[in-house]
């Protein structure tokens, strides 16, 4: 069996793996599409690296980055299900890779809880998603998603008007850009923008003593 071969049935253990760690810690049904999404987009993307391999230490960091995929999602998926369900200090945002993130706060004794997601959309905009529940007409809870596009400039985050009101889903998406990039941003509409610009520009100017 040569090299190639053998990284073929390494590459398909792996996939097994994470099909074993899916089954293990469930989490909510459209957290897990996009979890897996992203494992899988990730798993494929590391099916021909044994082909640049020239020598023993590219056989070496090729075989290992694939077996920490593995180890890592196992320790995500662990981590997640473990917000939900296990009660201890209030979860954290999570960072997934780096235009990825989730948040799942402890809601294993609350019905109604919510959970929330971060993805970049390039060029400095993000969508926030908050997932939910609601009541539907029949009176049985059904899973209820609001999207947000933000957009990063400056110190400020612009957010849209259906978000200005809602404090909590602002704190929690100012937590999560934190993770993300590091920095703190002001939650704004285009209306504060466009208002803030308009002071600007009929402020007098202040006063200069002379001495």
């Amino acid at each position: 069996m040569n090299l190639k071969e053998r990284y073929a049935r390494l590459h398909d253990g792996v996939r097994f793996a994470i099909e074993t760690t899916d089954d293990a810690y469930p989490l909510p049904r459209e957290l897990h599409e996009q979890l897996q999404e992203w494992v899988l987009d990730a798993w494929e993307g590391r099916r021909s690296n044994i082909d640049w391999c020239d020598n023993r230490q590219d056989l070496v960091a090729v075989t290992s980055g694939l077996t920490r995929l593995a180890q890592s999602y196992t320790e995500l998926r662990k981590a997640l299900f473990s917000d939900l369900h296990h009660f201890g200090p209030e979860p954290p945002w999570r960072r997934i890779d780096h235009g990825f993130a989730v948040r799942l706060p402890l809601h294993f004794h609350r019905r109604n809880a919510e959970y929330y997601v971060l993805r970049s959309q390039g060029m400095n905009r993000w969508k926030f998603c908050v997932h939910g529940q609601a009541r539907s007409e029949s009176g049985e809870h059904e899973s209820a998603l609001r999207e947000f596009d933000v957009e990063l400039s400056g110190g400020s985050c612009r957010v849209p008007d259906e978000l200005a009101d809602q404090e909590a889903w602002q704190e929690q998406l100012f937590y999560g850009l934190r993770l993300m990039k590091d920095e703190h941003y002001y939650m704004r509409t285009l209306r504060d923008e466009v208002v803030m610009e308009a002071e600007s520009i009929i402020r007098p100017p202040d006063d200069h003593w002379e001495i």
